[in-house]
């Protein structure tokens, strides 16, 4: 299935699953991959089809000469009981009738938004603070094998990365914290093999005056 709306993303899901996007393509692919439920679902399609093919495991060398389709059917012989011969039909059949590795996505109410992927909720800072905050702490995600944090507002914004459900700030950017500006952060959590695992929502905090 495709969503026409955005095409630009749903051509480079491959890419994002398979490690192909650069840092700066990663994160806005991810931008747009958790705050649209469609391009969500199709990521989540794809990867569950992706695991199958990896799950098969490679063609066997006797296979190896046959055509590309004809491999496929030997493989998933049961896919192909009312399908026919198209290779479409094959990539619609592993997509649906295979299951899917941790079951639908779970939604999140964030405040200002709904996040999607596991909850992944920030405990500090927020509001209005006394002074420069110490840390920025978040509820500990099972499964969770790595969490990157960033901070918009301060120039250029802040990004750091910790096995930690929190992360103390470091003195050159907390000496660029100024009373009266507003700033924002979010984390994300990701699993040992470098998967996203779910990002927060946006929290806002300021300084005093």
């Amino acid at each position: 299935m495709s969503h026409p709306e955005h095409p630009e993303y749903e051509a480079r899901i491959d890419d994002y699953l398979l490690g192909r996007l650069n840092a700066e393509e990663t994160e806005r692919f991810e931008k747009h991959y958790f705050d649209c439920p469609e391009c969500f679902r199709l990521t989540e399609e794809r990867a569950a089809l992706i695991d199958a093919v990896k799950a098969a495991g490679p063609v066997p060398a006797a296979e190896a000469g046959q055509a590309p389709g004809r491999a496929v059917i030997r493989r998933f012989p049961f896919l192909w009981a009312a399908a026919g011969a198209a290779a479409l039909l094959v990539v619609a059949a592993i997509v649906f009738l295979i299951p899917r590795p941790s079951g639908p996505p779970v939604f999140s109410d964030s405040g200002n938004r709904v996040v999607r992927g596991e909850s992944l909720v920030p405990v500090e800072p927020a509001g209005v603070l006394r002074k420069v905050p110490v840390k920025f702490a978040w509820r500990p995600l099972d499964g969770a094998a790595e969490y990157m944090v960033s901070v918009e507002g301060i120039d250029p914004a802040w990004t750091a990365q910790t096995r930690d459900a929190a992360i103390k700030t470091p003195e050159e950017i907390a000496g660029r914290m100024v009373p009266g500006k507003i700033y924002t952060w979010r984390v994300k959590a990701f699993s040992a093999e470098g998967t996203l695992l779910a990002s927060s929502a946006e929290v806002a905090f300021s300084i005093a005056r």
